[in-house]
């Protein structure tokens, strides 16, 4: 950057580009999920979101946990509203979908698709600052990180709302690197009506650092009380707006669910052998920074504890959830940043 050179038209420059280089990344996944995809095999909270996209802000349109992800919805309402629609023939047609809902079911997909560019915009701006670098090598590498995870295809880039969990795990794994209060907040806004589950890891990474780690600064303490506040703030939001999926909310159901886990063999192939991606990440992640995969550690195992309370059987999901603190905790580990060369902005 030229001494004397505006600091915010460079960052929005950088952005524009790593948007568009991340849209052109996605296209292929978009395509294939709206040719290819069957929302009836493994992916039927779809037709849940489809009455939501149809009727945005209405908290009776679909059971609970469903209805609360309004953001989602209301992003694939805008795709709805303005007509975008592409006429060919699909795994859709075959299972019966009208037009309508065909145009439901790629508006869910251009939302997480929406949500995933942004995602991969914003952590690669970060990676530049923290790097001082920019380098189209490290946008490669970072999109390999989030494509190489095992159901990226067909659950990411799908007509559900984990893409943004992505977009809520990269503003909190920011925020939790640079102690950031504000940013939490943020993330928390949007995990509260997006994907809530997001908020449990983020709390208990926090809370980890909080209790065993060296730094108990103001910042880390109003993080930890602002999650807290938006976990219970989601309850009771729950319990007293919504109905559906009670036993994930009910205090004798959680108990006997802890009481006698259900795990399946499917458990095994779905959620442990399908996450070798994380698995690595966390490896490399120990041999640099042992705290920091110390708590991503811990922060897995209230996901975990959380998904057998709640009887969630797509245990992997939620893991891969946070991808984006994974991915980013390697990054800074193991990149070494241009000494020689000036900051990109």
């Amino acid at each position: 950057m030229r001494p004397g050179q505006p600091r915010l038209p460079v960052i929005a420059a950088y952005a524009a580009r790593d948007f568009l280089i991340g849209a052109v990344f996605l296209y292929g996944y978009v395509y294939a999920a709206y040719k290819f995809g069957n929302p009836l095999f493994g992916r039927n909270d779809f037709l849940h979101y489809k009455d939501m996209v149809a009727h945005p802000f209405d908290f009776s349109a679909a059971p609970a946990p469903f209805v609360l992800r309004q953001i989602p919805a209301i992003v694939a309402a805008l795709f709805y509203q303005l007509g975008i629609s592409y006429h060919t023939q699909a795994v859709a047609d075959l299972i019966g979908f009208d037009d309508d809902t065909k145009r439901r079911f790629l508006a869910m997909i251009l939302s997480n698709a929406l949500a995933v560019c942004l995602s991969f915009t914003l952590l690669a701006g970060y990676l530049r600052d923290k790097l001082v670098r920019d380098s189209l090598l490290d946008l490669f590498a970072l999109f390999g990180l989030f494509a190489a995870w095992f159901w990226f295809s067909i659950t990411v880039i799908a007509p559900v709302t984990v893409g943004w969990g992505f977009l809520a795990s990269s503003l909190f794994i920011i925020a939790f690197l640079e102690r950031n209060f504000a940013l939490t907040c943020v993330g928390c806004a949007l995990a509260l009506f997006s994907r809530e589950t997001t908020l449990i890891f983020a709390g208990a990474l926090f809370g980890a650092l909080l209790l065993f780690g060296p730094d108990r600064s103001r910042a880390v303490i109003k993080s930890v009380a602002v999650l807290a506040a938006a976990c219970i703030a989601y309850l009771l939001i729950r319990k007293l707006f919504t109905s559906g999926y009670e036993h994930q909310i009910s205090p004798q159901r959680i108990l006997a669910a802890l009481k006698a886990p259900h795990i399946s063999r499917d458990f095994l192939f779905q959620s442990i052998l399908s996450e070798a991606l994380l698995l690595l990440l966390l490896i490399g992640i120990a041999l640099r920074q042992p705290r920091h995969a110390i708590y991503l550690l811990l922060a897995l195992g209230a996901v975990t504890l959380v998904a057998f309370a709640t009887q969630i059987s797509e245990t992997a999901m939620l893991w891969g959830e946070a991808l984006p603190f994974y991915a980013v905790m390697f990054f800074l580990a193991h990149a070494r940043p241009a000494v020689s060369a000036p900051a990109p902005y």
